[in-house]
């Protein structure tokens, strides 16, 4: 993830993208040490928003759900709440759904509580319907 656009990086075989997401100054991170210095990555929380956000650039559900079943082991409920303030709604019903998929309920079950403290709107066939009559 990067702040602004960025151009690929074609190495050989391998190529990078990397996706712009807007305010990710407000994402956590957490430092690792490397041989080259000290890299600034996302928080486990942080990533697995970012998997179920992007999941078109992770091979799609089936793989976000393949990383998540390990991922849980590490992630904390209540800083997934907190980061769930900073995705969209969308983001945050979507991973609730896939932790739930993997069989994580002690990790969902506060996302669950989140979203419906939330203002939500459920659309109905009648209420697209009526909003497609009124666009013709």
């Amino acid at each position: 993830m990067v702040a602004k656009p960025r151009r690929t990086i074609i190495s050989g075989k391998v190529q990078v993208n990397f996706i712009v997401r807007g305010h990710i100054e407000a994402i956590p991170t957490q430092p690792r040490n490397t041989v080259s210095g000290i890299l600034k990555l996302s928080t486990p929380e942080a990533t697995a928003f970012d998997l179920a956000g992007y999941y078109r650039h992770c091979g799609w559900l089936d793989n976000v759900a393949t990383v998540l079943s390990e991922l849980v082991e590490v992630i904390d409920p209540e800083k997934l709440v907190t980061v769930a303030e900073l995705s969209p709604i969308t983001w945050v019903q979507r991973l609730g759904y896939l932790l739930e998929s993997v069989g994580s309920e002690e990790i969902w079950q506060p996302l669950s509580e989140y979203i419906n403290g939330q203002k939500t709107c459920t659309l109905t066939t009648a209420t697209i319907s009526h909003h497609q009559r009124r666009s013709v």
